[in-house]
C-alpha cells in the first residue's frame, strides 16, 4: 500500500502543538469554535500520546523527546491515518480558503506533503504579467515551488546503514568501507546524535567515532571530518539542553587536528575520554534537575530512601541487585527506549507498566539516585493500587521483604526464615545462620519488630551507629566478627554490626537462595 505521509518542521520558539496550528492555519483549515478549547487541546495531546506509544512499539522513531520536547529544524513525518486523528481532536474543518480539495493536510504538487511554507532558497518569484485567479484547486505562479524531500531515515536504520559502511567486505572478502559512509553520517544531527551513538555502541561493542577512525581505507582528512561531524552534533545537542561544552570543542578540534595531522590517525583512548566527559556532563545536569540519573535499564548506582516508608522494598531491590543471578533478573525486567520511557515488569505478577519521563522525574516522594529504582517504585505502588490492597496494602507504606522478593524475581511469596532453615521468625540467629550471608545468590533482608532502638560504637571506626526499629536493612554479607549491612537511606553505606550486636537486636528475617 503506498502511504502519503505529511511532514512538519518545528520552528525556532515552538513546540509541537504550535506547530500543528500553524501548520493547520498555514493550510487554511477553520477551527470549529473559532479557536482551539482547551478540551481539544487536551484531546490532542492525547492523540500525540497514543501515537508517540504505537511508533516506540513498532520500533520507529518517536515524535518527541522529554516533556514533549523538540528542536527547531526538526522535520517530524504523519501518516494519512495519524494526521487524520490529529484533525479531528483539534477540530479542525476546511475553509473555503484551502489550498486542497483533500480534506488532509498535504499539498498535492509534493507527494510527501512536506512543510516547506516557510522556504525561501527555492521560492519561485510571482510572474507580474500574470494575473490573479480565485481558483483553489490549482497552484498558481503565486504558490512556492518545493523540492520533495525524501522520507527521513530511522535511527535503527541509520545505525544498521553505519554498521553496513564500517564493516563492508569486498567481493574477495577483504575488509573495506561502504560507498555511501559519508552519505549516511551526513544524516546525523543533534536531534537524534545521542542515540545513534547509543546504539551502535551498544550493537557494536565500539563507540561510532572509533570506528569511524579505525577505517584506515578512508584518507586521514576524510575520517577527520566525519569525527567532528559526529563531535560537533553531541556538543550542539548538549548545548541545546543549557550544558557548558565550549571548552570540550576547543581541546577536541585542538587534539583530533593534531594527531591525525602527525600520526593518521587519532587516539581511541583520546576519543573515548571525550565522550566518557560529555556524558558524564550529560548526566550530571539531568541528576541535578531530576535528583535521579537517567534510566539505563540496569540497577548500577546507589540510591536513598525518599519521603515513602518504603525500605523493605528498596532494602529488597538492594538485595536483589548485588548477587550476580538477581542483577541479572532485575536487569531482564527494565528496558528503556528512545523517547525515554521506563517498562518495568513485575515477574511475579506477570504485569508491565510503562514509565514516561515526566512521570519518573515528577515522583520526588520516591527515591533519589538511580533513575530505574525509581521507575520500579513507581510500578510497585500502581500495582498494589490496582490490586487495592493485595498483601495487605494498597501503597508503598511498609510491607514485608518476601512480598518484594516474589514481585521482582518470581520467587518467593512467603518468610522463607521458617522453610530453608528450619527456624522461626522473631527468634535467635546462630552463627551458621549468620554464615549462610555470604552464599553467592542468597539474598537477606533483616529488621527489629517493635522495641527500641540501639546506638552502639562501629567496629571500623568507633563512630556512633543508631539501628532503628521497624525498619528494613539489607545484609552485604558476614566475617567471623561482624555482619555488614545496608540501610536504605544510602546505599552506598556499608554498615558493620558486631555479630553479638546483630544476634541482640534483630528479631526478622527474609531471605532465599535465587
Amino acid at each position: 500500500m503506498n502511504v502519503k505521509f505529511t511532514q512538519i518542521t518545528i520552528q525556532q520558539g515552538q513546540g509541537i502543538t504550535q506547530a500543528l496550528k500553524k501548520y493547520a492555519q498555514n493550510r487554511g483549515f477553520a477551527f470549529s469554535g473559532g479557536s482551539i478549547s482547551k478540551q481539544e487541546w487536551a484531546k490532542t495531546i492525547k492523540v500525540l500520546d497514543q501515537i508517540q506509544a504505537e511508533r516506540i512499539n513498532a520500533n520507529k522513531d518517536s515524535i518527541f523527546g522529554n516533556n514533549y520536547e523538540v528542536q527547531a529544524g526538526q522535520k517530524i513525518e504523519f501518516s494519512e491515518s495519524e494526521i487524520k486523528r490529529l484533525q479531528d481532536a483539534m477540530g479542525l474543518l476546511p475553509s473555503n480558503n484551502t489550498h486542497t480539495t483533500n480534506s488532509n493536510w498535504k499539498q498535492p504538487e509534493n507527494g510527501h506533503g512536506s512543510d516547506n511554507s516557510h522556504v525561501t532558497n527555492n521560492t519561485v518569484k510571482p510572474n507580474k504579467t500574470s494575473k490573479p485567479t480565485n481558483k483553489t484547486t490549482k497552484p498558481t505562479n503565486h504558490t512556492t515551488t518545493t523540492v520533495p524531500t525524501s522520507k527521513p531515515v530511522s535511527t535503527k536504520q541509520l545505525v544498521k546503514s553505519l554498521h553496513d559502511d564500517i564493516y563492508a567486505k569486498t567481493k574477495w572478502g577483504l575488509p573495506t568501507t561502504g560507498k555511501n559512509i559519508g552519505k549516511h553520517i551526513s544524516q546525523i544531527n543533534k536531534n537524534n546524535v545521542d542515540e545513534v551513538c547509543r546504539q551502535y555502541k551498544q550493537q557494536n561493542g565500539e563507540s561510532l567515532m572509533v570506528a569511524v577512525m579505525s577505517e584506515r581505507g578512508l584518507p586521514p582528512e576524510e575520517r577527520t571530518k566525519y569525527m567532528k561531524h559526529i563531535s560537533n552534533a553531541r556538543l550542539a545537542a548538549a548545548k541545546s539542553q543549557g550544558i557548558y561544552v565550549d571548552d570540550l570543542a576547543k581541546d577536541f578540534n585542538k587534539e583530533i587536528d593534531y594527531q591525525m595531522k602527525k600520526f593518521g590517525l587519532a587516539n581511541a583512548t583520546f576519543l573515548n575520554s571525550f565522550e566518557k566527559k560529555l556524558n558524564d556532563r550529560i548526566e550530571a545536569k539531568y541528576t541535578r534537575d531530576t535528583k535521579i540519573t537517567r534510566p539505563n535499564g540496569k540497577i548500577d548506582k546507589s540510591f536513598g530512601q525518599g519521603n515513602t516508608g518504603d525500605c523493605w522494598l528498596l532494602s529488597s531491590i538492594k538485595a536483589v541487585a548485588q548477587t550476580p543471578k538477581g542483577r541479572q533478573l532485575l536487569n531482564n525486567c527494565l528496558r528503556v527506549d528512545a523517547a525515554g520511557n521506563t517498562y518495568v515488569t513485575l515477574k511475579g505478577a506477570n504485569k508491565t507498566y510503562k514509565i514516561t519521563p515526566q512521570e519518573l522525574n515528577g515522583a520526588t516522594n520516591f527515591s533519589t539516585g538511580d533513575g530505574d529504582v525509581r521507575a520500579i517504585e513507581i510500578a510497585m505502588d500502581r500495582y498494589f493500587k490496582e490490586k487495592r490492597g493485595v498483601h495487605l496494602r494498597n501503597d508503598l507504606n511498609g510491607n514485608r521483604a518476601h512480598v518484594a522478593f516474589k514481585l521482582l524475581t518470581g520467587k518467593g511469596g512467603r518468610n522463607f526464615f521458617s522453610d530453608t532453615y528450619g527456624r522461626i521468625p522473631q527468634a535467635w540467629f546462630s552463627d551458621s545462620q549468620i554464615n549462610n550471608f555470604n552464599k553467592p545468590n542468597h539474598i537477606a533482608v533483616v529488621s527489629k519488630h517493635n522495641g527500641k532502638s540501639l546506638t552502639f560504637s562501629s567496629p571500623a571506626n568507633g563512630k556512633k551507629v543508631t539501628l532503628h526499629t521497624n525498619h528494613a536493612y539489607t545484609v552485604k554479607g558476614s566475617d567471623k566478627n561482624n555482619v555488614y549491612i545496608i540501610n536504605p537511606w544510602d546505599t552506598s553505606k556499608t554498615i558493620a554490626v558486631p555479630r553479638k550486636t546483630f544476634k541482640e537486636f534483630f528479631n526478622n528475617i527474609d531471605e532465599l537462595d535465587l
